[in-house]
Formats: structure tokens, sequence, C-alpha cells
């Protein structure tokens, strides 16, 4: 049976169409072949005529890259040193200014001091001043409502106004040492000028009966009623 098989196999191999069939697929193959080696040779020319400009090229392009790299390092170390010198040089003015200041603070008159002091002592009166608020009813409550309109009397104003001016005066003396010349009358026009607190501002405010809501009083925002007028 297997030698009937093989007798079979040999006869179509030897078969005339077997045998063109294969002389036919060995001739595609060959002009396949043919035509890729051509192709390879049109490749090889045209990259022989196309990468030495391209190697060329790159090889200028990597030069001017390291020679900016260079520069910019150059330029960096530049910088580098002018900032130190820069720092340098600020320091040392900071430090010969300080050394002048130095001297005019420990030759200040010493009526400064004694203003500073004063000044110090009027901020903690001030400060620990309450400010004083007095309210009456404007007209008769509305019932409809449940409200009240109040007119309340305050100085707080004047309490905050003092408080500022007596601030700026304490920066502007200790300023003062730092000026060559020192007048005493400026710290009696100073010491003149303190807003007084017995100034009183008039607020309107309608009070609810489910609760009192502190007026805004401007920017004074220290003045809070804690109670229930």
């Amino acid at each position: 049976m297997q030698t009937q098989h093989t007798d079979t196999l040999e006869l179509i191999e030897k078969h005339p169409m077997t045998v063109e069939l294969r002389k036919q697929q060995a001739a595609e193959i060959l002009s396949t072949r043919k035509a890729a080696a051509q192709e390879i040779a049109k490749l090889e020319r045209k990259k022989a005529n196309a990468l030495p400009d391209l190697v060329q090229a790159h090889k200028l392009a990597v030069a001017a890259y390291d020679e900016h790299k260079k520069k910019l390092a150059d330029l960096e170390a530049e910088v580098g040193k002018a900032h130190v010198k820069k720092v340098n040089t600020a320091d040392q003015f900071a430090k010969a200014i300080s050394r002048q200041q130095a001297i005019l603070l420990q030759t200040a008159d010493p009526r400064i001091d004694e203003a500073l002091e004063f000044f110090r002592s009027e901020h903690e009166r001030i400060r620990h001043t309450k400010p004083i608020e007095q309210t009456r009813q404007d007209g008769r409550r509305n019932p409809y409502r449940d409200e009240q309109n109040l007119i309340i009397y305050t100085n707080l104003g004047a309490r905050d106004k003092a408080l500022t001016y007596v601030r700026a005066a304490l920066r502007g003396l200790e300023l003062a040492k730092l000026q060559p010349t020192f007048d005493q009358q400026e710290i009696e026009k100073l010491k003149a000028g303190i807003p007084s607190l017995e100034v009183f501002e008039e607020i309107k405010h309608t009070r609810k009966d489910r609760g009192f809501i502190p007026p805004r009083f401007g920017d004074e925002t220290e003045f809070l009623l804690r109670r229930r007028i």
C-alpha cells in the first residue's frame, strides 16, 4: 500500500505539467529576487549621493552646538561672578551705612527718647481706655415690626484716631534719631496734636426684639457692643 502511494507521487512529480509548473515558479522567484537586488542597488546609489551632505550638515550642527554650549557656559560663569560682586558690594554698603546709623543712634538727642517714652505711655493709656457709648430711643417703638430706632453716641472713632496718630508719632520719632539735627518744637507740636477722646459721633440703629445686631462703625472694628440694649 505504501509502495503504491510512493509510486503515485513520483509519477505526479515527473509529469510534464508538474515540471512546467515548477519551472514557472522558479522563474517567478528568480524575477522577484532580481527586482529586489536591482532595487537595493538603486537605493544604495541614492544613499551614496544623499548621505555625505547630511553627514556634513550634522557635523556642522554639532560644531555650532558645541560652540554655543561653551559660550553659554562662559556666560553663566560671568553671571555668577556678577551676582557675587553685586551681593558683596551691597553687603559692604549695608554694613557701612549701619555703622553710620549706629553713630546717629548713639548720639541722638536724649529728648527724643523722652518723647518716645511719653508717646508709649499715651498709647497704653488710650489703648486701655474703654470706648464710651450712650444710647437713647429715637421715637416710639414699632409694635408691628418688633423694632425700635436708637441713637448711639460713641467716642470710638476719636479713640481709634488718637491711637493711629500716636503710632505714627512713635514711628516718626524712631526715624528722627537717624536725622543729624533735632527740633524740639516738632515734638511739642506732636504732643499738642494728639486727637481728643472727647469727640462723640452719632450713629443711628434699629434694634430688633429677636436680638441686637451691633452696627458697623465704618472701619472701627475694635468696637463691639456685647450687651443687649
